[in-house]
């Protein structure tokens, strides 16, 4: 998702907050306990794979209601969408809390691992770096043959 697409959400923040969504946070988990395998041994519907009406109206999925809202439905049930942000479906279900808290999380999860994995991460950097060289310099070795 492109800042401008996160922009037209904020945009569009209280629209998307009055569908009747339950959370956009947890919306795939929600989705699956209400739709899943053992909602619809219960009798429950089973959510269509793409684009449809129903995901745009009865779905958990911040992508889906997006899409519908911004795109317009003509354009959504063709195919096209805008996919999803946590940070915006943080703020939509925590409003600015929520981004806050989750970024300290995240911040700390990424600084604990980063003692155990710097090595191997910098030479995964490393191996990738010189790997794009080489295809970059492949590339243009051909094109210069031609």
């Amino acid at each position: 998702m492109t800042f401008s697409w996160l922009c037209a959400g904020l945009a569009k923040a209280e629209q998307l907050r009055n569908r009747g969504v339950v959370s956009y946070t947890f919306g795939p988990l929600i989705d699956w306990l209400r739709h899943g395998t053992i909602a619809r041994l219960l009798g429950a519907d089973a959510l269509t794979e793409s684009n449809s009406i129903q995901n745009a109206t009865e779905s958990n999925i911040l992508a889906h209601h997006l899409s519908w809202i911004l795109l317009g439905k003509k354009k959504y049930l063709q195919g096209h969408g805008t996919g999803s942000c946590y940070i915006l479906e943080l703020f939509l279900d925590f409003r600015f809390w929520g981004v806050f808290l989750v970024g300290i999380l995240l911040g700390m999860c990424l600084f604990a691992f980063f003692p155990f994995g710097w090595e191997k991460c910098r030479d995964l950097f490393i191996s990738v770096y010189d790997d794009q060289w080489l295809f970059i310099h492949a590339q243009g070795v051909c094109v210069e043959s031609n």
